[in-house]
């Protein structure tokens, strides 16, 4: 369904996508470790697809910290101060996967906007548990690779077509 939104946002009359808000979670919705288990590198190809994705990312805060809360009880803990309750950890896995994203956006991204150029997002190919994205003008910027799968099957080469890009496959870790 993620890539068929996209290519409707792309054919939608959107005055800019650039100005679109692009997050996987936030207070009113389970947290995104919740949704993912735990799963820190599910949580990675969530969060890469986040920055990396056209629009404006939207981190909420405590994702960074693979926080798990609810939405729900009285304690509500999607809504809880992250400083009073959990510390801050910059050393995080999250985090620290936050940060070297943001430098990606910085030196590949942020130029090409800064230029006028808008960087375009198309799906270049898409399965139940794949997604590979093209940012940029021909050849591609950036090739954005995600997939769902747990990190149980880490060890299991994942294969993403690449279609007219490069015209076959190319095995990823």
């Amino acid at each position: 369904p993620l890539a068929s939104v996209l290519e409707l946002q792309r054919a939608a009359a959107y005055s800019s996508l650039d100005l679109l808000g692009v997050f996987v979670d936030n207070h009113d919705v389970m947290r995104l470790a919740s949704v993912c288990n735990s799963d820190l590198l599910r949580m990675e190809h969530a969060l890469a697809f986040v920055i990396l994705m056209r629009g404006v990312p939207i981190i909420y805060s405590g994702t960074e910290q693979a926080l798990k809360g609810s939405t729900g009880g009285p304690l509500n803990g999607n809504r809880y101060s992250l400083w009073a309750n959990q510390g801050y950890d910059t050393q995080a896995r999250l985090y620290a996967h936050i940060k070297a994203l943001n430098g990606v956006r910085r030196v590949h991204l942020m130029p090409l906007t800064r230029a006028g150029t808008r960087p375009d997002a198309r799906v270049v190919s898409v399965t139940n548990e794949t997604l590979v994205l093209a940012r940029g003008a021909h050849p591609p910027r950036l090739l954005l690779f995600v997939n769902n799968k747990p990190t149980s099957e880490r060890a299991k080469p994942v294969r993403y077509c690449l279609g007219e890009l490069e015209g076959g496959l190319l095995a990823a870790g």
